[in-house]
């Protein structure tokens, strides 16, 4: 396998988050890439049947839950032995991905099994 520098890794926090950790971990330990892992916070803010002040109050509370998930995420992983970041962002999702993994210079992005 070639050697990655940087793998962006998708969480959702949900049941088969574990297993795309342990994967994610599992890879880069065998390419001496650095996992970062990303939580995409997608409200489709553009439905027009949703109020926005309740879909932006909704956002902040699922933002602020979901960084203190990737936060023990992360800790959880670097103690590990093994280096990595994690951050959590709002917007489209496949919009936030590419942009992120652009930005990380991401040699490999990881999908779980229940896509995006």
């Amino acid at each position: 396998m070639k050697a990655a520098r940087k793998m962006v890794v998708l969480v959702d926090f949900l049941d088969n988050t574990e297993k795309v950790v342990d994967y994610a971990v599992s890879i880069a330990r065998e390419t001496s890439a650095v996992p970062h892992f990303l939580h995409v916070v997608n409200l489709f803010k553009e439905d027009p049947m949703l109020d926005n002040p309740f879909v932006d109050r909704c956002e902040k509370i699922l933002i602020s839950s979901a960084q203190k998930r990737m936060a023990s995420l992360v800790a959880e992983t670097s103690r590990k032995e093994l280096s990595c970041t994690g951050e959590v962002v709002a917007g489209k999702t496949l919009e936030m991905i590419s942009e992120i993994a652009n930005a990380c210079h991401s040699d490999l992005i990881m999908i779980g099994p229940n896509g995006l």
